[in-house]
């Protein structure tokens, strides 16, 4: 059995369908995703969604931490701990009579002086007397990088990692977890949190040092996350074989498998290398619209259609589909109500600066985010037939 397992600091961003698409585009099994929305707002919207967003998804909620886990793995889950308000939640399995336990950390912020080490020492042990020879995976937002070689800072100075830090107790001499998409990924450059101008790698999956045989793929998403969600970090996975007659001991880890191949890309990207050009009113005199260019030479489009087929399909679509006009309308509407609260707030405004990002803002922008999504979505799904990604990693 092979399990993805995933990490995000979505940044308070609030998409719950976003993470439902991106869990079942990466054939996530396991996502923690860090700084959930927490105003009381926000915060009620998200529990709300937990039932009717993700039905069959089991999800573990806290102030710091959010976990979804699909219907499969939560079939082999045994134990929750939580500790330290939420910031480090530990999570068993029981996979094929081997114990894994994932825990989703978040760090203290920097320069705080005061870490997540007592607290996961404390719990590690609990977890480790209930469930003897358990492997304990580390992942989430470490707010530092790992002593790796990898390049792991962009645009600032690369010190060593905080010695308050989690990461630092558990990477550094004697270490028992690595820091598995650096240490794979040697040549790569290492950054997964991006400021206005610089980047570094904080976020990690730690693997202990005896378990890291049985990671099969490790990566960085660069194609499906910020489709849905817009975070200033990235999601990072990686996959985790477990053969059916597993040693607890270890003495024979299994053979490395064939490296799983990347998701394929999202739909629409698909067709984002049709040329096209603006119709003029000579060309289409009763609804003006982009139009195939003929002068270039195109990319070959999917389905063994052509180019401009493809392109006359999904104006079709855009146009006579109710379900695609429903929600590129809603979030037009959306986003008139957030220019008039806007301008509102500028009026109210009296020192001139710039209006302040309100709860209602947030909302109405992410709402309609949402529904631009799911119009585009709608209108390439019923353009362009579906074609499902193998699942190549269970």
């Amino acid at each position: 059995m092979t399990i993805r397992i995933a990490t995000y600091n979505v940044a308070k961003n609030y998409n719950p369908l976003g993470i439902q698409k991106i869990m079942d585009n990466l054939q996530l099994d396991y996502l923690a995703t860090q700084e959930p929305p927490t105003t009381p707002e926000q915060h009620l919207r998200n529990l709300q969604h937990n039932n009717t967003t993700h039905p069959t998804t089991t999800i573990i909620d806290s102030t710091h931490n959010k976990i979804y886990i699909t219907s499969t793995l939560a079939a082999n889950k045994l134990h929750t701990l939580t500790a330290e308000n939420g910031r480090c939640i530990f999570t068993t399995f029981n996979i094929h009579g081997q114990y894994i336990t994932i825990c989703a950390t978040y760090d203290y912020q920097r320069n705080t002086k005061s870490s997540i080490n007592t607290a996961y020492t404390k719990a590690s042990k609990t977890i480790q007397k209930i469930y003897p020879n358990t492997q304990i995976i580390i992942l989430g937002d470490f707010q530092s990088h790992a002593p790796e070689p990898t390049n792991q800072t962009i645009g600032t100075t690369r010190h060593p990692p905080p010695k308050h830090l989690l990461i630092t107790k558990l990477t550094t001499h004697p270490a028992t977890h690595i820091s598995i998409i650096p240490h794979l990924n040697p040549h790569t450059p290492y950054i997964t949190r991006w400021g206005h101008k610089q980047g570094r790698g904080i976020d990690h999956i730690l693997i202990p040092n005896q378990f890291k045989s049985y990671i099969t793929y490790a990566a960085i998403d660069h194609t499906y996350t910020h489709h849905y969600i817009d975070s200033d970090h990235e999601l990072i996975y990686a996959d985790i074989t477990i053969p059916t007659n597993i040693n607890n001991n270890h003495k024979t880890p299994p053979p490395r498998p064939t490296q799983t191949p990347e998701p394929q890309p999202p739909k629409y990207k698909t067709i984002t290398n049709i040329p096209v050009t603006l119709a003029t009113m000579d060309e289409d005199t009763t609804n003006p619209w982009y139009i195939f260019d003929n002068e270039s030479t195109p990319d070959p489009a999917p389905n063994d259609t052509t180019p401009e087929q493809t392109l006359k399909s999904i104006h079709h679509e855009a146009i006579h589909n109710p379900v695609a006009q429903h929600h590129l309308q809603t979030a037009n509407q959306l986003i008139l109500k957030c220019h008039s609260h806007t301008q509102t707030n500028i009026r109210t405004n009296t020192n001139h600066t710039l209006p302040n990002r309100t709860t209602i803002a947030r909302t109405l922008i992410s709402d309609a985010y949402t529904h631009i999504v799911t119009g585009i979505d709608t209108i390439i799904n019923s353009a362009i037939p579906q074609t499902k990604i193998p699942p190549t990693h269970k």
